[in-house]
């Protein structure tokens, strides 16, 4: 690989690329369209993007939850008056469950959108809401990646459970990042305590065996099963489903123009 990319989650502008295809199969007409806060976005720094099974796209700020249908673009804030409204103008990420239900995870929680009603329904455990950094669906269950654990979220039966870990390592750690290692295995990072793996079977945490680094910014599983590693100010790595080391990447051998990949 010759050349590399920093993709930069911060931008002032997002552009949006459609595709129309025609009714020759070898036809395709693309074009952009520009959503910024001229056109009323409720806030410049984009946190996430998501596109949901109806083709919405739902655009997550620092300040607010957008959502975007090709015709109309609509903001949803916190309101203190309003039980019902979004628990934080912070957003983390944005997902969807296998029966179409929308999850925006904020600074202050974890909310389900019921689309019907225009209302937020914030997720509880012990009662209470619950922060959350990542996700993974596995199943029935959706896991949630919190502060020193996980969370069991039961699609069916609406239960959330905890997976406390027997870890030694930072126990202020927050699981930024879940992926599926392999059909019994999760593999997950924190920003200062490295990367961890979870055997679902025997229910244990540990520490991944063939990367040491502690300061880890993000990781990505891709479609050969090859992890990549963000490491904080040491560019990126790409490691085989093995664990072996296959290449790294930083502004000395490649294209990159900043050893700081989010």
């Amino acid at each position: 690989m010759s050349k590399a990319h920093v993709l930069k989650r911060y931008s002032f502008l997002i552009w949006i690329l459609f595709f129309v295809l025609s009714t020759k199969a070898e036809q395709q007409d693309y074009y952009f369209r520009q959503i910024s806060l001229e056109q009323g976005l409720s806030q410049s720094r984009v946190q996430c993007i998501y596109r949901d099974h109806q083709g919405v796209i739902w655009i997550g700020t620092k300040w607010g939850l957008n959502s975007y249908d090709q015709s109309e673009l609509k903001s949803y804030f916190h309101d203190r008056e309003q039980p019902n409204s979004l628990p934080d103008n912070f957003i983390r990420f944005i997902t969807e469950d296998r029966l179409g239900d929308l999850y925006v995870s904020t600074n202050k929680g974890i909310a389900i959108y019921n689309k019907a009603e225009n209302q937020f329904q914030p997720l509880k455990y012990n009662g209470k809401p619950f922060n959350a950094w990542s996700y993974l669906q596995i199943g029935d269950n959706f896991l949630f990646g919190g502060e020193e654990t996980l969370y069991q979220y039961n699609l069916t039966d609406k239960n959330i459970t905890t997976i406390f870990p027997d870890i030694d390592g930072d126990k202020l750690k927050c699981i930024n990042r879940i992926f599926q290692w392999s059909p019994d295995v999760l593999i997950t990072s924190s920003k200062k305590d490295g990367l961890w793996m979870y055997d679902l079977i025997k229910k244990k945490m540990y520490r991944c065996p063939f990367v040491k680094e502690r300061e880890i910014n993000t990781i990505f599983v891709d479609s050969q099963n090859r992890l990549w590693v963000s490491f904080y100010g040491k560019g990126i790595a790409c490691y085989s489903k093995e664990g072996k080391r296959l290449f790294s990447l930083s502004t000395k051998n490649s294209g990159l123009n900043n050893d700081i990949i989010f």
